[in-house]
């Protein structure tokens, strides 16, 4: 067979030299060895050499025994077949010291099958990841997955399997097993307009912590997680299943995501029941065929955005826009509230948000019971606080404190994250507006984030091109450009020391140069914590009590 030489590449660094035909075209079936006696040496040269595959002819990928070293992206009808489970094995280490988050072994967002291999992760955010906008099917079948964790790690990513579903997407497990701290880790997501679905079947699922963790954000369908003839065994639990969002959005029934199984052995379940399918047995995707059950009256005060009835909190409309509001019970407006504005970080919105996640259902609870309103304007899931997103901000913040009894003395303004860095832009710019900032491991300066690689996509999106493209914009929306404006603020600053996604310079170098300009910030660095929203546990009353002791004349 006559053969060439090609070079591969996977973000950026060349992982494998491949043989392939020199006529480039693929039919059905490539084969790949690392020893070099199939078309290719390396998988990923093998799926970027399909140029023909469809849902009525797919092609497979047939992997010979052997390591792998690299990481995969999946592509549609595309599949993975091992020959043999034990023997071909694929494995990625990162090495990744920051943004961690951005590697996977195999990156799974298409319909694809992928069978008898073992896949191994290492510094990696997660083994498999599969958490994309469009429909598909995912199969994955007799598989080991295994998440390793080197010793300089800080096991802020534990999952094996990480998977977030949108409309209409189905993940299928069968004879698997999974071992990690934590074997699989499902959400599904906010406002999604199709049902979609889970179904373990066969599988043994080992946790050091919980083998199987659900989390919901807020769908508007009934989702399906169908676990069947499995071993479920974890540390602390089998299943732990809980409701990030705290606000069910459209979906009106007991829950938004059904679980069900039958001749399973697990640990313990938290959060809900499973109900036992032993009559029926159907998958998730026919689940999600079934006609939904009939639904109960709404309420409204969620579910429907309220013009006029601000005071019973949930979503709201201010013009084109919204934003949500949570009201302390008995709200009286004879009296004035302190308010506090709430931007959400990266991937979120006004109801998917930092403020709105178990890390800070405390927080919460203490906020309302002394009083505080909250308010968090959907600004945009990847805006990084550009001049759009300010404006959308200021009018949302004008609309409550119009329509609302704000003590406009005692308005504080809070973030995490992305929104963090929204934070302390906005306040930056409005300085007259507040009492005091939390700055909760926010970006202060952008230049330098991009310039080590952090989110450069989405940000160049946001502020219409490079540092080098726009060094303007970037100065604009940095917080530190605003050190004379924010000195005269009471600045509460907190960082885990072990946060790779935002590193902790964004935090120092901010402090350092308010100190530098007169100001006192207080600044609170969490060891061993990590860009977690947890961060804010046993500091609810620290963060509160920082914003109780400063009133500030407004004159507004």
């Amino acid at each position: 067979m006559q053969k060439a030489v090609l070079l591969c590449f996977v973000f950026g660094m060349d992982i494998c030299l491949a043989a392939r035909t020199c006529s480039g075209e693929t039919a059905g079936k490539v084969v790949v060895a690392a020893d070099g006696s199939g078309d290719f040496s390396c998988i990923t040269g093998a799926i970027a050499s399909v140029k023909n595959a469809t849902q009525s002819s797919p092609v497979d990928i047939i992997i010979r025994p052997g390591v792998y070293t690299e990481t995969i992206r999946t592509r549609n009808w595309v599949n993975l077949a091992g020959e043999d489970r034990d023997k071909c094995v694929v494995t990625y280490d990162s090495g990744a010291k920051s943004n961690i988050h951005l590697y996977h072994t195999i990156a799974a967002t298409s319909n694809t099958r992928i069978k008898n291999l073992t896949l191994v992760g290492k510094t990696v955010k997660y083994v498999i990841h599969s958490d994309g906008g469009r429909e598909f099917l995912l199969e994955i079948e007799n598989c080991t997955l295994r998440r390793e964790y080197p010793s300089e790690e800080s096991r802020q990513y534990k999952a094996a399997f990480g998977i977030g579903l949108h409309a209409g997407q189905h993940i299928g497990m069968s004879n698997c097993l999974v071992e990690a701290d934590l074997p699989v880790y499902l959400h599904n997501w906010n406002d999604q307009a199709a049902p979609c679905s889970m179904t373990i079947e066969k599988c043994v699922l080992k946790g050091k912590e919980h083998a199987l963790f659900i989390s919901l954000l807020g769908s508007k369908q009934r989702d399906f997680c169908v676990v069947h003839d499995s071993v479920l065994a974890g540390a602390k639990a089998g299943i732990i299943y809980t409701n990030m969002c705290i606000v069910k959005l459209n979906y009106v029934g007991e829950n938004e995501m059904l679980l069900l199984g039958s001749g399973n052995t697990m640990d313990a379940i938290s959060g809900t029941k499973m109900e036992d399918d032993s009559g029926r047995r159907l998958s998730g995707p026919e689940l999600c065929r079934r006609p939904p059950p009939a639904a109960a009256p709404a309420d409204k005060s969620l579910t429907q955005p309220s013009e006029t009835n601000l005071a019973a909190g949930g979503v709201f409309r201010f013009g084109a826009h919204e934003g949500y509001l949570l009201v302390p019970p008995g709200y009286n407006a004879e009296r004035k509230y302190p308010l506090i504005v709430h931007f959400h970080g990266r991937g979120g919105s006004h109801v998917k948000s930092n403020l709105m996640s178990e890390g800070f259902a405390l927080f919460r609870e203490k906020a309302l019971l002394r009083g505080y309103i909250f308010v968090t304007p959907n600004y945009g899931s990847s805006c990084w606080m550009n001049a759009a997103a300010e404006k959308l901000s200021l009018e949302c913040i004008e609309y409550v404190e119009k329509n609302i009894s704000i003590d406009l003395n005692r308005v504080y303004i809070l973030g995490c994250s992305m929104g963090g860095a929204a934070a302390l832009t906005f306040a930056g710019r409005h300085p007259e507006m507040f009492a005091a900032v939390c700055d909760i491991f926010g970006i202060s300066d952008f230049e330098r984030f991009y310039r080590e690689g952090h989110y450069r996509g989405s940000i160049a999106e946001a502020f219409g091109g490079t540092p080098a493209e726009k060094p303007e914009v970037y100065r604009e929306r940095s917080g530190i450009s605003y050190i004379d404006q924010l000195k005269a603020i009471p600045f509460l600053v907190i960082h885990g020391d072990k946060d790779t996604t935002v590193p902790l310079w964004n935090s120092q170098i901010l402090v350092d140069k308010l100190q530098a300009a007169g100001a006192t910030p207080k600044f609170i660095i969490v060891p061993g914590i990590g860009h977690d929203n947890s961060i804010i546990k046993g500091l609810e009353d620290k963060v509160l009590d920082y914003f109780d002791l400063n009133v500030k004349n407004t004159g507004r």
